[in-house]
């Protein structure tokens, strides 16, 4: 074999190697065997020489149990590895981690951040949702609002237009309720994932329901 075809293999065979793990890694992701898919994924993080380490460091993210952990996770993805296709929504978690904290201007400048760089992103409904969310936490309702009405005009048919006409004032000025009448108003959610492909949320939502 000549030398350049040698040197071609053993390069290309550890690069093989390093996607069949992060595969694995992502597979038992999705199919709830958390331990064993971060497992994996802290191998490649400790080792530093996989090309899809931002990758590994996202979905660390995603399974760290405490926030600031998986905000460390989100921020090398997005300041060591700027062109990777989880900066954008690695700006999103982050944001979404304020927002539980009450960070509302932290988030507010996270997605403004993450809409500027990344104007055409796939999941632009939601950003819009957390902006307006954010904008109403500060305190700011006439910006908060306004988000949710472009994204309810811009989306109509998404979900999270739908959260954001539950938000928005009716024309008397009152928030329309969110429960039927004979309901509590109280109400909180529990968001159990997350994903880039619609056929893994929707095999989600089946299994949990």
């Amino acid at each position: 074999m000549p030398r350049t075809r040698i040197i071609l293999a053993l390069f290309i065979i550890p690069l093989a190697l390093g996607a069949q793990d992060i595969d694995e890694a992502i597979r038992l992701f999705e199919s709830f065997q958390f331990d064993r898919s971060r497992t994996i994924f802290e191998d490649i993080v400790k080792k530093g020489d996989n090309p899809r380490l931002a990758e590994a460091h996202y979905y660390l993210g995603r399974l760290s149990i405490s926030p600031d952990s998986a905000l460390v996770h989100y921020r090398v993805v997005i300041m060591d590895h700027p062109q990777s296709r989880y900066v954008d929504i690695s700006y999103l978690e982050i944001a979404k981690i304020a927002i539980a904290r009450e960070n509302y201007q932290d988030a507010i400048v996270t997605i403004n951040e993450l809409l500027k760089q990344y104007p055409d992103i796939g999941f632009k409904d939601e950003a819009l949702f957390w902006l307006g969310v954010s904008y109403i936490g500060a305190g700011q309702k006439d910006p908060g609002h306004a988000t949710l009405k472009s994204l309810i005009a811009a989306y109509p048919k998404s979900e999270w237009a739908g959260r954001a006409s539950s938000i928005i004032p009716e024309k008397g000025g009152n928030v329309p309720p969110v429960n039927p009448p004979d309901q509590p108003r109280d109400y909180y959610t529990i968001q159990i994932g997350s994903y880039r492909n619609e056929g893994n949320a929707q095999k989600l939502a089946a299994d949990m329901r």
